[in-house]
Order: structure tokens, then sequence, then C-alpha cells
């Protein structure tokens, strides 16, 4: 059985599209999620970088049972400065799989530029490391073009 994680809005909203196949194990972390076995609720912070200092203890606990394939689906939002934490938790027990949404960066804020930037380059570093088995980048903006116009 393979593990998603979805991480904030646009993971999580992925994820759930994965659910209703039995061969995935799907797990979700956001900000006001409830928690249970598979989800796992964050509180709202103020930028990026304190959703990575202020990971929930319960993370390791969280994600203790995550398969011997992982796929980790994450975008820009705020939410995603945990990132390197819960990649950190994950590296030594799964293959990891990447699934990054890259958003329409004429609608982003400067922060959110940067956030986009920071992570891009990050994750590239960990696919050159093979942190990663792969990574699959995918543009919100190509995405609308193929299917039309989504949520």
């Amino acid at each position: 059985m393979q593990t998603v994680i979805g991480l904030g809005k646009a993971g999580c909203n992925i994820a759930d599209c994965l659910k209703e196949h039995p061969q995935y194990d799907v797990l979700k972390i956001d900000v006001g999620l409830k928690k249970t076995k598979k989800t796992l609720g964050l509180k709202e912070q103020a930028s990026s970088e304190l959703y990575e200092q202020k990971i929930p203890r319960t993370l390791s606990k969280f994600l203790e049972n995550v398969g011997p394939e992982t796929l980790f689906i994450t975008s820009c939002g705020a939410v995603s400065g945990a990132s390197l934490r819960i990649l950190e938790k994950i590296k030594d027990k799964t293959k990891i799989t990447l699934l990054y949404i890259i958003p329409d960066k004429e609608e982003l804020s400067e922060i959110q530029k940067l956030q986009n930037n920071a992570l891009f380059n990050i994750f590239q570093e960990f696919a050159r490391s093979t942190l990663f088995e792969k990574i699959i980048l995918v543009d919100n903006n190509k995405i609308s073009d193929i299917i039309g116009p989504v949520p």
C-alpha cells in the first residue's frame, strides 16, 4: 500500500481524490483539521517559518506507519513551511515521490513568490541528492489549459 501525505489545502484536496482507491493510505496535514488517525491539524501561524518551528509533537507518531512508498503532495502556501520537518520524519522509512503544485505566479504576493522559490529550489536539491525517488511538478496554469477550469 502506498502512503499519500497531503500538506496544505491543495495537497489535501488532491489526497482526498485518491482516498477512493484502496491501494492508497491517505494522510492529511493542514490548518484547522481535527486530529484523527488520518488527519493532523495544525494551528494557524503568521509565517511559513513558524509552521516549521511549531510543528506538533505528535507528528512522529502520526507518521510512524508510513508505507514503503510515499507520495508527498504540497504547494507553496504558508503551511508548506512544515514540509522539511515532515520529510525529515519519513526520509529513512520510505521511498518518497514529491508532487509539487506550481502556483499561478501572477496571483502570488511577494512573500508567496519567495516561499515558492525557496521550496522549489530546496526540493530540486533534495531530488539531486536522491532524497526523492521522483519529483513531479504540476503547473496549475497548464492543468487549466489541459482540463479546463477547476477550483
